[in-house]
């Protein structure tokens, strides 16, 4: 039978440590949370977009979301270009071509149609 050498043992040990502070120190943000008028203009944004989905066209647009990390608190924001085919407000999601957005994790619209948006004071 083979013995296993303490060095070894400590070899094995020691990469998975590597692999436990390599994670630890994996940086993720907090998300941000709009308030006030950003939210306010986030959802005229919306409304822009269903009146323009319901007059039969499909904008392109690039909407900034929140994904939380798998792993640990946090995530970080992404950025995601598609066409808009729907602005679900019953269930609170916003569908790109094959995925489906939470409105709730988003932080900005951009696009060409974002050209012909004219806030509203509220």
């Amino acid at each position: 039978m083979r013995r296993l050498c303490f060095c070894h043992v400590f070899m094995f040990w020691l990469s998975g440590c590597e692999d436990m502070i390599a994670e630890e120190a994996r940086l993720t943000g907090k998300k941000i949370e709009p308030e006030g008028r950003e939210l306010d203009l986030l959802n005229q944004k919306l409304e822009l977009i269903a009146d323009v989905i319901r007059d039969g066209h499909v904008p392109e647009l690039s909407i900034t979301c929140f994904v939380p990390d798998e792993k640990k608190a946090g995530g970080k924001y992404v950025t995601v270009t598609g066409k808009i085919r729907k602005v679900d407000s019953a269930f609170g999601q916003i569908q790109l071509d094959r995925k489906k957005i939470d409105i709730d994790k988003m932080l900005a619209i951009t696009g060409d149609l974002m050209q012909f948006f004219r806030p509203v004071k509220i």
